[in-house]
């Protein structure tokens, strides 16, 4: 199966956002800032606008492996 790679497009930005976020989600440090559920779905949010202003900023490049 051969993988892709391209620039990410605004809507694979929730997908990246979940990903980044489930990747420090087991991190006791990350659980102490964030610990609550409802904190941990707002700063996927934040991700999520981060990636999204990354894709628009023209000396940033977001990529996404596809397969």
């Amino acid at each position: 199966m051969a993988i892709s790679i391209s620039p990410a497009q605004p809507k694979d930005a929730v997908h990246i956002a979940a990903i980044h976020v489930q990747a420090f989600s087991s991190n006791v440090l990350m659980r102490a800032i964030y610990p609550t559920p409802a904190i941990w779905t707002a700063f996927q949010s934040c991700v999520e606008e981060k990636f999204t202003a990354d894709m628009q900023d023209p000396k940033i490049t977001v990529l996404v492996a596809r397969y």
